[in-house]
């Protein structure tokens, strides 16, 4: 397992307030752990990155990690990040920096072809995950844009399985494109059922990889049998009936 050798800062984004850390291998993550994303969020980040991947999207590289309390104690600054939940020794999840990436805003949006817009919203709406949100005004988008490839990676999964509704295609980033989707063309829907359910299939290998440490966290509630079957299925049509 990887270690992480150093804390350097806190991050100012987002409730779990990850931290940007170094590891043994040289390189610096995005850090979360159990008092911060909960076992709940943990498991869900490594489940939904997995997934995001296999469904063709760009992830950051995501490992378990172990922080070991001697570099909590050694770091002096939690409380002037404003972090109330102090991390504790453990697994975390670690999330490696890409390079040369900055944060997605409105005037990538043209440069994503609309296949791969509605992909995102599709697989979105599958894991009701309504963290995706964009406008002029701002937004918790949760994308990265590398300008090198020409493409976002996604990240940031710990708050799907939420409940969406029509106004998921009112916020999220991809909305413009959602007219093919939103109208339910069948050969299109079609096309993505097949692609959800080659994903689902994987549950068990997502599963299998997940650390114990989290799954058997007190706080861990997740009803992983249930969450399957609601993804199996959605993958057999009953998606589009959340949209109706």
């Amino acid at each position: 397992m990887l270690e992480i050798t150093s804390i350097y800062t806190v991050t100012e984004q987002g409730q779990t307030q990850p931290l940007v850390c170094k590891a043994e291998d040289g390189n610096f993550y995005f850090v979360k752990y159990l008092k911060g994303a909960t076992a709940n969020g943990l498991v869900k980040e490594w489940i939904f990155a997995q997934m995001a991947r296999d469904f063709g999207f760009k992830t950051p590289d995501f490992t378990e990690a172990f922080l070991d309390q001697t570099l909590i104690d050694a770091y002096p600054h939690f409380r002037k990040h404003g972090l109330v939940r102090l991390p504790e020794e453990g697994v975390v999840f670690a999330s490696k920096k890409v390079a040369f990436c900055e944060d997605f805003s409105m005037s990538n949006i043209n440069s994503v072809s609309v296949e791969k817009q509605q992909d995102l919203l599709v697989f979105d709406l599958w894991i009701r995950n309504d963290d995706r949100n964009l406008s002029s005004q701002g937004g918790n988008v949760n994308l990265l844009w590398s300008v090198a490839e020409n493409d976002f990676y996604v990240f940031d999964h710990n708050l799907a399985l939420e409940q969406v509704d029509h106004e998921f295609l009112e916020y999220h980033v991809f909305r413009k494109s959602a007219g093919e989707v939103y109208n339910f063309d069948r050969e299109l829907c079609q096309q993505y059922e097949l692609k959800l359910q080659t994903v689902v299939q994987k549950w068990d290998n997502y599963l299998s990889t997940c650390p114990t440490e989290w799954l058997e966290a007190e706080d861990f509630s997740l009803d992983l049998n249930s969450i399957f079957n609601t993804l199996s299925d959605d993958a057999n049509g009953q998606i589009w009936e959340r949209l109706r």
